[in-house]
């Protein structure tokens, strides 16, 4: 099943131990990988990838210094490259950890029980159990849009036909808070 992170944490609460979620999660999907790859956008910088060690410390210890090679690396916290496979990466359909360039499009793609894994290390390091949540659960609603401010923003609209609603794409978490307040 698809999972997504839940934005609200990300990107609305302030604080927010991001670097922390990242590496417990890397940690905690990379126990069912062989593979990794990791890139940052700064210039010159190589990526890291290859095979991941059977032994678990081990492991734990090169996901722990790639991503502090990432936040050493990073222009920004969330702007960054992390995969990690189950098998050899030449197909992208065993790709369990895919954090391919900013948060918001991170994903993780877990069976029921390693999902279950994952969420417990969360817990044990202090982090909400529903840091991800399966993808179908985003709510998509269509809202109308904001009214054009000017001539050129009028024109713009009707060349292009712009419509008047816009889609707006919400986490779990988002959604709620966004009932409670604005709707």
């Amino acid at each position: 099943m698809d999972y997504s992170p839940e934005l609200f944490y990300f990107f609305d609460q302030e604080g927010f131990p991001t670097r922390k979620a990242v590496t417990v999660t890397a940690i905690a999907v990379a126990s069912f990988c062989s593979y990794y790859y990791a890139n940052v956008f700064t210039i010159g910088d190589v990526p890291k990838e290859g095979k991941l060690p059977q032994d678990s410390q081990a492991r734990e210890k090169l996901i722990e210094s790639i991503i502090s090679w990432i936040y050493g690396d990073c222009a920004s916290e969330s702007a960054f490259g992390l995969h990690l496979w189950e098998k050899h990466p030449d197909s992208e359909d065993n790709r369990k950890f895919d954090h391919p360039d900013d948060t918001c499009c991170w994903g993780l793609e877990l069976t029921d029980s390693e999902f279950k894994a994952v969420q417990d290390a969360w817990v044990k390091n202090d982090l909400p159990l529903d840091l991800f949540y399966p993808t179908d659960s985003q709510v998509t609603i269509e809202v109308p849009r904001v009214p054009p401010t000017n001539v050129v923003d009028w024109c713009f609209r009707k060349l292009f036909k712009v419509s008047p609603m816009e889609t707006k794409k919400f986490s779990p978490k988002q959604w709620e808070i966004e009932k409670g307040t604005n709707l």
